[in-house]
Formats: structure tokens, C-alpha cells, sequence
């Protein structure tokens, strides 16, 4: 009875161990937001089980006295996209899009400085390709974020982001 035990604790936490591992990713990625140009961006991947996990993409420039900052996370289920040996994983999830926009006059006497947060709720859709070396990884991942725009979402119009970038994670 205890070796039956054992083998079932064994088991158990072997199978634990292999269904809640925890990985964490960094990385750079290019941003889409419509126009066709590419912006630099910073990623942060944090998979809490092999299926959920949620990526971080921040980016942001700053234009005489403007300066915008942007952050886009989302919160996301990831699956095998062709069968479970594959390396090509899809995820389908809910984002959460942060706009922060300030201006800070060099002359003070003629304006004043403003700065306004704004967010926004949407979807995500991602695909990723993973080449697994042991217990670290590099990951090309391709993220498409969509947002209704605004008031404008009564009028199906949508604003959308599109991130594509390489992360190095590891497991734990």
C-alpha cells in the first residue's frame, strides 16, 4: 500500500510539475499600428500554466514637447495551432491598451502643460513559433490586437495593433 502511495505522489507531482510550469520571456518587437511603419517595442512573456499566460509590449517616442507612451497587454489561452508535437502555437485572448500623452511646453508663459491617460478593451490573436534549447527558448511570436475605437465602436470601426518580435524565455 505504501509503494502504491508513493508511485501515486510521484506521479502526481511529476505530472504537476509538467502541467503548471511557470515561464518567463524577454524580447523586442516591432509595432504596427495601421500605417504601415514599424515602431520599436519591449516585450515581457509570463506563462503562469503551459496554456495561459500574458504578454507585455511597451513602446513610446517623444516629439519636441510631446511624449507618448503606450503599453498593450493581454491575457491569453495558447494552444497547439497543427497537433500537439508542434512548434506553432495560437492563442486567443482579451487586451487592455493603455495611452499616456503629456505635453510640456518649453515656453511656459504661452501654454500649459496638459498630459491625459486613456484606455481601451479589446481582442488578441496571436501565433507563435517556439525552438525549444532545453529549458530556455527563443520565440517569434506575431501578436494582433483589436479595439473598438471609441464612440466609434457603435459604427463597427476598430483600431488595431500589430506587434511581431523574437523573445528568449526559460522555464521553471
Amino acid at each position: 500500500m505504501l509503494k502504491i502511495s508513493l508511485y501515486l505522489a510521484i506521479s502526481l507531482v511529476s505530472f504537476s510539475a509538467k502541467s503548471y510550469s511557470f515561464e518567463l520571456a524577454i524580447g523586442g518587437s516591432g509595432v504596427d499600428e495601421g500605417d504601415d511603419r514599424y515602431r520599436p517595442a519591449t516585450s515581457l512573456h509570463i506563462g503562469y500554466t503551459p496554456s495561459v499566460f500574458t504578454r507585455v509590449h511597451t513602446y513610446g517616442r517623444k516629439m519636441g514637447p510631446f511624449l507618448e507612451r503606450t503599453a498593450v497587454t493581454n491575457l491569453s489561452y495558447r494552444f497547439a495551432a497543427l497537433d500537439s508535437s508542434s512548434s506553432i502555437y495560437a492563442g486567443i485572448g482579451a487586451s487592455l491598451l493603455w495611452e499616456h500623452t503629456s505635453y510640456e511646453p518649453t515656453d511656459t508663459s504661452t501654454t500649459e502643460a496638459d498630459e491625459r491617460n486613456q484606455y481601451n478593451f479589446g481582442t488578441c490573436f496571436s501565433l507563435e513559433y517556439r525552438v525549444p534549447i532545453n529549458t530556455i527558448y527563443l520565440s517569434f511570436i506575431w501578436d494582433s490586437h483589436l479595439f473598438l475605437a471609441g464612440e466609434a465602436g457603435l459604427l463597427m470601426v476598430t483600431a488595431r495593433k500589430h506587434f511581431l518580435g523574437i523573445n528568449t524565455g526559460i522555464h521553471f
